[in-house]
């Protein structure tokens, strides 16, 4: 397979996409125009950049003051 130049990724793009909702393993890939080994890179620059979190199973969304992972009251 020929490789080309990367192309950056829009991370506030994603970000934006994020505060509508969650977004999936495959969202994120579309939205980043990557392959598939390359999602977890993008989430990694995701997570440098903003809070997020995974609530599920290949779903990541927005972390804010209504999520809570350890609700201890």
């Amino acid at each position: 397979m020929k490789r080309g130049l990367r192309k950056p990724i829009d991370y506030k793009r994603i970000y934006d996409l994020l505060k509508d909702g969650p977004l999936t393993w495959k969202d994120i890939r579309e939205a980043a125009g990557v392959r598939n080994s390359h999602v977890l890179r993008v989430i990694d620059g995701l997570a440098l950049r903003y809070p997020i979190w995974q609530p599920g199973r290949g779903v990541y969304a927005l972390l804010d003051g209504t999520d809570k992972q350890n609700d201890t009251e």
